[in-house]
């Protein structure tokens, strides 16, 4: 396996919240674990980011077919900075439209609708990483 996977794949885990990474490529297999130990609790200071209400629903109130991560990655609504998003919430999509893209490991990975229907919810902010299975849409 290439170095550089291994630094890309460490970038990963440390950039995010994740605990472990399991990477099989071929005959070889990496798997990162982040030091267990509790991090010190944040400042009381920052001010937290807050996501958009419109975007980022509780996953309880659900009731649609949710479209979760397929790998861990970092998400993006749209293709370029300058390109408009894919989808929006109250957007009608068919099955096979696609959604966002997930990046791991420099390759863009489309996400495409499983069904089709209106997008009710968005739970993730472009540009965060996002783990294995996450929800990301739900469709109804």
């Amino acid at each position: 396996m290439d170095i550089e996977k291994v630094k890309e794949l460490v970038k990963l885990i440390e950039g995010s919240g994740l605990a472990e990474i399991d990477f099989k490529e071929g005959n070889n297999r990496v798997r990162l674990r982040r030091n267990s130990k509790p991090a010190a609790p944040p400042s009381a200071v920052a001010a937290p980011q807050i996501a958009e209400p419109q975007q980022v629903q509780p996953e309880s109130k659900l009731a649609g077919t949710v479209i979760s991560a397929p790998m861990v990655g970092v998400f993006y609504r749209k293709a370029s900075a300058t390109s408009a998003a894919f989808v929006e919430i109250g957007q009608s999509v068919a099955k096979g439209d696609v959604l966002c893209i997930v990046e791991a490991m420099k390759m863009m990975n489309t996400v495409e609708a499983t069904c089709s229907g209106v997008i009710e919810a968005i739970m993730v902010e472009d540009g965060q990483p996002v783990e294995y299975d996450q929800p990301m849409f739900n469709i109804v």
